[in-house]
């Protein structure tokens, strides 16, 4: 019988890690001052309403129901080193008393596995001011977009002038260029941004770590997402170019199979056909700048309608075998307006199996062309 690594991993290993490190996280606020964390309050409880959406891709055009999203509280969490020695440990984690690792991932079984793993004695990056908001090995552009830099820009705002010019932020910037760049458009140059990933780094013996509490999902509220926006094009306006409707290409998994004859169906209402090649985070940034409609896949920099200043319609095109609500949630939270148009070729009931989410997207021409019709009727 073939060794199934993703039940020892949940079965064996998970346990095991849990254990090790003392059998329990920390994770609520009140419990943190007794351990010398200083916290800081940034906002209360956050709830978006998520408004019932239709399936445009069903002649039947099934509701998906409406829902209540809620966001935890935020707070930005220092530790110091005279109280918590070397408290940054592998992958960004951090690390309190008796080897508990503090709960500021999404889950934290990568968190448990880079507090036990022990740091090489040798040539060891030391910093004084040391920003770990992510503890994991993973970060797509939709993670950094939803949730990851909303979680540095929250930490950002407690820091004074002298110390964000001597803040170095962790990262697995290795798991993309882009991260660099918008790091750099957030005034951390690259010489200050540590990979956790590659580099072997701690606090000095006068330094201080910055990390953020976790929240119970991938995205964040609108409180984060809008520090987050002012951060980056709230002080670039840029040239206005008008309101533009963007249909975004996706050269990977999950594409849209015959894109370029469904392109051919919608490009005579004036909408942009926008390849996907690699771009500039400032091209990025002024590209969906104006952008009123975007339409593609699910996973297709539809995260970059964060960026526009339209308060946009999204058509996302998704699979009922990997249905996932972190752009219908993003939308709301981000004052946008969703709409969806499911490919049930994986069967009708909506699901996420992560044996099919690679499976490429096939919707009928038709439908597709109405769909974006009704859209484009909305905005």
């Amino acid at each position: 019988m073939p060794f199934n690594h993703r039940q020892y991993i949940k079965q064996t290993l998970i346990p095991r890690l849990f254990k090790c490190c003392g059998g329990k996280d920390l994770w609520v606020e009140d419990d943190l001052q007794k351990y010398g964390i200083e916290v800081f309050s940034i906002h209360a409880k956050e709830t978006v309403s998520i408004p019932s959406t239709q399936d445009l891709n069903t002649p039947d055009k099934q509701i998906l129901e409406g829902f209540e999203a809620n966001f935890d509280p935020a707070f930005v969490l220092k530790l110091d080193y005279a109280t918590h020695k070397d408290c940054v440990r592998k992958f960004g984690t951090i690390v309190l008393p008796r080897g508990k690792a503090l709960h500021t991932g999404i889950n934290n079984h990568v968190a448990r596995l880079g507090a036990l793993i022990p740091k090489k004695p040798w040539n060891i990056r030391r910093e004084d001011l040391i920003v770990a908001p992510w503890p994991h090995t993973f970060m797509s552009y939709g993670d950094w977009c939803m949730c990851v830099m909303p979680r540095v820009c929250r930490a950002l705002s407690i820091l004074t002038p002298q110390e964000k010019s001597m803040t170095c932020v962790a990262l697995p910037y290795s798991c993309g260029n882009w991260s660099r760049e918008y790091m750099e458009l957030l005034g951390i140059s690259r010489d200050r941004q540590i990979d956790t990933l590659t580099e072997n780094f701690g606090l000095s013996k006068n330094g201080t770590a910055v990390t953020v509490n976790a929240h119970s999902a991938f995205w964040l509220g609108p409180s984060d997402i809008n520090r987050m926006r002012h951060a980056l094009i709230g002080k670039r306006p840029g040239p206005a170019m008008g309101k533009r409707a963007l249909f975004i290409s996706r050269k990977g998994s999950r594409r849209l199979n015959d894109e370029h004859k469904l392109y051919e169906r919608i490009r005579p209402y004036g909408i942009e056909f926008i390849d996907d090649i690699p771009r500039s985070v400032q091209e990025q940034l002024q590209l969906f700048r104006e952008a009123s409609l975007i339409i593609g896949p699910h996973g297709a920099g539809l995260a970059n309608a964060l960026w526009s200043t339209m308060s946009p319609h999204i058509l996302e095109i998704q699979s009922s075998a990997w249905f996932f609500p972190s752009f219908r949630i993003m939308s709301a939270a981000n004052q946008s307006h969703y709409n969806v148009l499911i490919d049930r070729s994986y069967g009708e009931k909506l699901r996420v199996e992560e044996n099919n989410n690679t499976g490429n997207l096939t919707v009928n021409p038709e439908r597709f062309e109405n769909a974006v019709l009704q859209v484009l009727g909305q905005h």
